[in-house]
């Protein structure tokens, strides 16, 4: 395994310029092929394209945030995402995961100026349907259209829209955006997070998920860790670094609340 200082790409986290080298795609394969979704893993990889280019896995030296280089291009992504694995899952637990974001969303709903909510990267849009149950005008916006419409059948009173943020109106903004595991699978946090802070209205609140590849119960050998799947995932962040990513976007009062398990939940809030 590699963990040699270099000057690469700069971090899509903080925008640091050096970062160590801390495995080649190989030592990925090794250890995904040992795990019992390793083979589906490693040929979604292949089937993109994204594979052939043997990227390595980096870790910032300034925030820790591991992230691959290079990372993928929008051809690539638009390929393992034609036929993605998980809207089935989403379908079946849709109530479970209802629930879940019911219960996240309602903690929060007191500190939204208003009552316009979007979810971002929404799939069956789990969690704008939870919003609309606490009185939102719910819109989830999800790129895949097949989960996308899976989600207009199940959720007929939430507003769908099969695309991406680009797809809305410049002007249109919301009071509370949620990204559930979202920000990991985005080459360009930076741009995205910018784009994310546009439609945010004054005041709006920004709540967010995502793996945590500094937290004390992430595996030393990063490459173990389950979220560790590229080109699914492509930034795997520390909060240091979610927190400079906010920061660079224009957001404020950046809190991370605590979390047994390996993952980050943060919120952040738009300047007035």
């Amino acid at each position: 395994m590699k963990n040699d200082r270099q000057s690469a790409a700069s971090c899509p986290a903080c925008s640091a310029s050096e970062a160590s080298t801390v495995a080649a795609w190989s030592d990925w394969e090794r250890e995904a092929a040992a795990r019992d979704d390793g083979p589906m893993r490693i040929a979604s990889a292949e089937a993109s394209g994204y594979a052939a280019r043997k990227p390595d896995f980096s870790r910032c030296l300034t925030c820790r945030s591991v992230y691959l280089h290079p990372l993928p291009d929008a051809k690539e992504l638009a390929a393992f995402y034609q036929n993605y694995h998980r809207t089935g899952d989403f379908v079946r637990k849709a109530e479970k995961k209802v629930a879940r974001a019911w219960r996240r969303i309602a903690f929060l709903r007191h500190r939204a100026p208003g009552k316009k909510f979007l979810e971002i990267g929404a799939n069956i849009g789990a969690g704008a349907e939870a919003a609309r149950r606490l009185g939102f005008s719910a819109t989830a916006i999800e790129p895949d259209k097949e989960a996308s419409s899976a989600g207009e059948a199940l959720f007929s009173e939430v507003r769908h829209v099969a695309g991406m943020l680009e797809d809305l109106a410049p002007q249109e903004q919301f009071d509370f955006i949620y990204m559930a595991e979202v920000i990991e699978h985005v080459p360009d946090p930076l741009a995205f997070m910018k784009r994310v802070a546009s439609h945010m209205a004054p005041g709006a609140i920004l709540f967010a998920t995502t793996p945590d590849a500094g937290h004390w119960r992430t595996p030393n050998n990063i490459m173990s860790y389950k979220s560790m799947i590229p080109p699914e995932h492509v930034v795997l962040f520390t909060q240091t670094g979610l927190r400079a990513l906010f920061e660079r976007a224009g957001l404020k009062q950046v809190r991370f609340r605590p979390h047994l398990k390996p993952g980050i939940r943060v919120t952040a809030v738009k300047s007035n």
